[in-house]
């Protein structure tokens, strides 16, 4: 149970727990039922933390919680809306039916300690606002406004250099939530093309059986646009045998743009419904390098040259171009249905730029990616990319880590759905660094205590010594970590009770990461979980935080940290410097 514990505590818990339900005569019986050990099982995860909570807002002697005091912490404390007496009512009947089965507490119509923490455990204790869980932003501006959940080299599950391409790679790109998909296609065999990775010795798939598996999956999650971008090294004989492909595996969901008509925006999620997009080159090529180019780093164009069936180009309705030395002539030139690649290295560059690059994103489509020279398939912080407004930022999905964690922390919000809307500001074409200059909000924030934090792999046979790493993510000025106190020897319930004051100036893009470790004195600090959700999705009040934990980031784990949060708004207006 990760937790150094007293004989005689057990016992006597042990004992308490087979008497509450059964009188066994005078001799106390050395064993216990199922129910008996439900029991035993709960006083002994008693949280006196939560305990303390509740008596805080109790108006009763034994520190229950009425009809009233609930509707009151939900409304006061928790934030929640439309809770009269009957709704407050209902909820602890449901939570006094549930405990009745193993009859923890007797059924009355007050809220005990193990009635509250199940409270907690349940949407009344979710960190995420309740609407946010489902699709509450406004689908119908064009695809430009969002960003969207990218999957890079999708078709492997690996690293860059060894392993194999397989069809599994995109089903669960997919399942995931990814939004955009990768495509390297190459001539192949018995003149079928194939899908590998250029220049390495990784097995390929054919075309026709990664098209096959996305139709079976592409919209039985979301049913909003799938991207897919065609990396094409094909000759043109194979070019007609891949457009010919997509027609016969994809047929009318692939997406056409209107003919003989320049389209002013890109069409929105609702329109492009149950739709496939091709993005791709369109046409006969010859890509340069010019070294002069401060924005030019796009491997996935540059240098090739390359002929584009015609039949292959009517599909593309994204079609890929590179930018100039001159920004303002590329936002004022280039169409609404074109798009750019820059990569990681070049984003990192983008501060330093006197232009603003959102100007750009704000009416084209942009795709970042990680830079060549991850042969190990890890990934670069998405965030870098969000704040200039870059739609698609695609990474390498198989590779658990930081950076995935505040990928799918993101796109958790709004249905799962794969498209977020991007803040006003951006969509605006504002540079957010230089517009959130002022203070707008301060979040304090309360790390109180933990349960069931799971030992790491490594260390199966010891207890560990956990700490909480408290991290916001965003515009540079917004970026912070702040750390709490190491519990020694205590991964069942850890009390941390640390609390931090964190200022924002720009909360609309900024994301907050709680990760759990477990401190070592001679040797790297082990990962045992994480949450990751944006901040303006935030609930305030009291919130039990589920973990994803371990290396694949198990979803359904016990795992869990109780925190607190309120906001203060501080309402300065922003001037753009």
């Amino acid at each position: 149970m990760n937790l150094t514990i007293g004989y005689d505590y057990a016992k006597a818990l042990f004992q308490n727990a087979s008497i509450d339900g059964y009188n066994y005569g005078s001799k106390l019986d050395t064993s216990i039922d199922v129910e008996g050990f439900v029991r035993f099982f709960l006083k002994l995860t008693y949280d006196f933390e939560e305990g303390k909570i509740m008596r805080q807002y109790s108006s009763q002697n034994n520190g229950t919680l009425s009809v009233n005091d609930l509707k009151n912490f939900l409304i006061n404390v928790q934030k929640f809306e439309n809770i009269d007496n009957n709704v407050a009512a209902s909820i602890i009947n449901e939570i006094s039916v549930k405990l009745g089965t193993y009859q923890i507490e007797k059924r009355t119509n007050l809220l005990g300690p193990f009635g509250f923490r199940t409270l907690l455990r349940s949407r009344w204790g979710n960190i995420m606002k309740c609407e946010h869980k489902n699709i509450f932003q406004n689908m119908d501006e064009p695809l430009t406004h969002y960003f969207i959940n990218s999957s890079h080299n999708t078709y492997l599950i690996g690293s860059q250099v060894k392993g194999e391409a397989t069809v599994e790679g995109y089903i669960n790109a997919i399942r995931k939530g990814a939004r955009l998909l990768e495509l390297d296609v190459f001539d192949g065999t018995h003149g079928e093309p194939c899908i590998r990775h250029g220049g390495t010795l990784i097995s390929s798939i054919y075309l026709k059986d990664a098209l096959m598996a996305i139709r079976n999956y592409a919209f039985r999650y979301t049913p909003y646009p799938l991207i897919l971008t065609i990396e094409n090294h094909c000759s043109l004989e194979q070019q007609r045998i891949m457009a010919k492909n997509f027609v016969e595996i994809l047929g009318n969901s692939i997406y056409l743009a209107p003919k003989n008509k320049p389209l002013i925006q890109l069409p929105s999620p609702n329109q492009l419904k149950y739709k496939y997009l091709l993005r791709g080159k369109v046409r006969s090529i010859t890509y340069k390098r010019y070294a002069n180019n401060k924005y030019d780093e796009d491997d996935e164009v540059a240098g090739s040259v390359l002929l584009i069936d015609p039949e292959l180009s009517k599909l593309i309705s994204l079609f890929q171009v590179k930018l100039s030395n001159n920004l303002r002539d590329d936002i004022e030139k280039h169409p609404a249905n074109c798009s750019v690649s820059i990569s990681e290295t070049k984003v990192r560059k983008l501060m330093e730029i006197t232009e603003s690059f959102t100007a750009y994103s704000a009416k084209h489509f942009v795709k970042s990616y990680p830079k060549g020279l991850r042969q190990n398939s890890s990934n670069f912080c998405p965030m870098q990319s969000w704040i200039f407004g870059i739609q698609s930022v695609s990474l390498n999905m198989q590779t658990n880590g930081k950076d995935m964690d505040v990928n799918s922390g993101l796109f958790r919000i709004n249905g799962n759905c794969g498209y977020i809307l991007k803040p006003s500001i951006l969509i605006e074409g504002l540079d957010l660094p230089r517009v959130a200059n002022t203070i707008q909000v301060i979040m304090n924030l309360s790390v109180i205590s933990g349960e069931y934090l799971p030992k790491p792999f490594s260390k199966e046979g010891e207890i560990i010594d956990p700490y909480v790493m408290v991290e916001i993510l965003g515009i540079p000025a917004d970026c912070n970590k702040f750390q709490t106190k190491v519990i020694d020897n205590n991964g069942f319930q850890p009390v941390w009770k640390d609390s931090f004051k964190i200022e924002l100036r720009c909360p609309e893009i900024a994301m907050l990461r709680l990760c759990v470790k477990d401190y070592d004195a001679v040797s790297t600090d082990d990962f045992i979980g994480e949450f990751s959700i944006p901040v303006n999705s935030i609930r305030q009040g009291y919130s039990l935080v589920n973990l994803f934990t371990g290396c694949d980031r198990i979803s359904n784990s016990p795992a869990a940290i109780l925190i607190h949060v309120d906001f203060i708004d501080i309402n300065v207006e922003r001037t753009h410097l």
